[in-house]
Formats: C-alpha cells, sequence, structure tokens
C-alpha cells in the first residue's frame, strides 16, 4: 500500500482493484499500519499543539521536530486514504477505491523526503556546527519553513505525475526516487562517521566529549533510516524481479512487498518519542 514501489497507484489499476485476494491483503496492510502508526502520530501532534499553546509558534522547535510534525501529518491523510480503500472495496466502488490510494500516496514521497531533510539537517548540526548555529535564528527558521513548502510542493507534484502512468513505469519512478535518496542519506552518514574519526581540538575535554556524543546520535539516526529504506528498496527491487518471472501474481505480490515499509514509517515518530523520554 505505502511502499516506497508505489504500491498504492499500482493497485489503483482495474485489474488489481478486481482481485479480492489482494484486496483482502490491502485491507489487513490498512489495519495494520493504522493499528501501529496512528497511535504515536497522535501522541507526536499532541505534542506539537501543547508547544503551540506554550509558544504561540514552532520558532524554538528543533527542526527536526518539525519535519516530524508534518510527517505525523502525512500519515494521518495516508490513513484517511485507506479509509476510502476500505470502503470503496468494500461497497464495490472502485472510484472510491482510486482515490482512496491516491490519498495515501501521499506517504510515499513524504517519507523520503522528510528523511532526507532530516538527515541533512544533522549533517549541517555536525559537519557545519557554525551554519548550522546560524540556522536555528529567525533566519533559518524561514529557510526551515521554505524547505517545509518545497517538500509539500514536491509531494503534490510527484503524485499528480503518478496519474496516467502504468505500474511498471511506477515502480521504476519510484525505485529511482529511493535510489537517489538513499545516495544523498550514505552521503550525510559518511560525513559525520569522517567528522567522529577527526576528533575537534580540545577533544578531551568535557566539551569534546559532548560533542562527540552528539555526533554519534546523529549518526545512529542516519543509520536507522538508511537502514529502513535499505530494506524497503531490497525487497521492493527484489519484487521487480518476481514480478517478471510470476506476472500472474503481479497484483498480489507487489501488496505483500508493501509490509516492508512499515519500518521506513515508523522510524521518525519512535526517534521522536524516544528523544521525549517516552520509550524505555
Amino acid at each position: 500500500m505505502r511502499s516506497p514501489g508505489m504500491a498504492n497507484n499500482t493497485f489503483a489499476s482495474p485489474e488489481c482493484l478486481e482481485d479480492r485476494t489482494t484486496i483482502a491483503v490491502n485491507n489487513a496492510l490498512c489495519i495494520c499500519r493504522t493499528l501501529f502508526l496512528l497511535p504515536p502520530s497522535v501522541l507526536i501532534l499532541h505534542h506539537a499543539h501543547q508547544h503551540w499553546r506554550q509558544q504561540r509558534s514552532f520558532a524554538s522547535a528543533s527542526h527536526s521536530d518539525v519535519f516530524t510534525y508534518h510527517l505525523s501529518v502525512i500519515e494521518l491523510l495516508s490513513m484517511l486514504g485507506y479509509l476510502f480503500f476500505i470502503c470503496g472495496s468494500s461497497v464495490n466502488l472502485p472510484t472510491l477505491s482510486k482515490f482512496g490510494y491516491f490519498v495515501s500516496s501521499v506517504t510515499v514521497y513524504g517519507e523520503l523526503f522528510f528523511h532526507v531533510l532530516t538527515c541533512v539537517e544533522r549533517y549541517l548540526a555536525v559537519v557545519h556546527p557554525v551554519i548550522y548555529q546560524g540556522l536555528r535564528n529567525a533566519r533559518g527558521v524561514k529557510i526551515r519553513n521554505f524547505s517545509v513548502a518545497c517538500v509539500w510542493l514536491a509531494i503534490i507534484c510527484s503524485m499528480c505525475g503518478d496519474l496516467g502512468l502504468n505500474p511498471i513505469l511506477l515502480m521504476y519512478k519510484s525505485s529511482w526516487y529511493m535510489l537517489v535518496c538513499l545516495v544523498v542519506i550514505l552521503f550525510c552518514s559518511l560525513s559525520v562517521v569522517c567528522a567522529l574519526i577527526r576528533p575537534p581540538p580540545g577533544d578531551f575535554s568535557k566539551h569534546g566529549e559532548k560533542l562527540n556524543q552528539s555526533r554519534r546520535r546523529a549518526l545512529y539516526m542516519m543509520l536507522v533510516i538508511l537502514g529502513v529504506l535499505c530494506l524497503s528498496l531490497i525487497g521492493f527491487l527484489f519484487g521487480i524481479f518476481l514480478a517478471r518471472l510470476l506476472s500472474d501474481n503481479f497484483c498480489l505480490l507487489m501488496s505483500g512487498i508493501a509490509w516492508l515499509n512499515i519500518p521506513s514509517s515508523l522510524v521518525l515518530p519512535l526517534l521522536y518519542l524516544h528523544r521525549r523520554g517516552r520509550l524505555s
């Protein structure tokens, strides 16, 4: 459903909407994703609302927290799309099912882009700390808001660009999107590794120790994001290979592979809740 392989739009094709087994698997995926992602998304947005009530602004919030807030909104939109899909498949309304898949596909691009933004933010904090400190003022907040607006625009344009494409083109398009994002995240991760290998002046001081701990936390975050995206990409590429061999079971195959994207959807919400002390 929400795999990086654009399973959403793939299954919106008429032949997939007529496959009752595929619809059953997708309904189960919708329910499972809702159970896993609805509670953390609601809790994160509750934290965002509390911050807004106290500060009347998100200017004091960290950039990565703001990215997670937007990702939680995206998750709720996708769940609304899942609801439309389940209702459409239950009452045999293919148009409603297609609309539900279209709405839920917001997470396909939203997750990728906000994962990249989070990793770039951590990269700047570790490798270019002077520039990063300069981005924590009002000018930095404007740049952050502009970046978020660009991401939403890119999401909408990418979703609209998927309309009319056949499933094969959708798969190749989404695989290129993910590959480019993985390259960017890999570059950020390697840059942080180099920063860890090259200790700063005064590394043996208390300040140097805290700096290295901060760098390690940034590296762990990027490695976790990189790992779950690699899992999704490997599963999807394997699905493309099998789809060529098992063309008769194409819809069901891609529906099963979509389950591999659940860790990618959970990573940023769980990291946020961990930073807030909500997870042991």
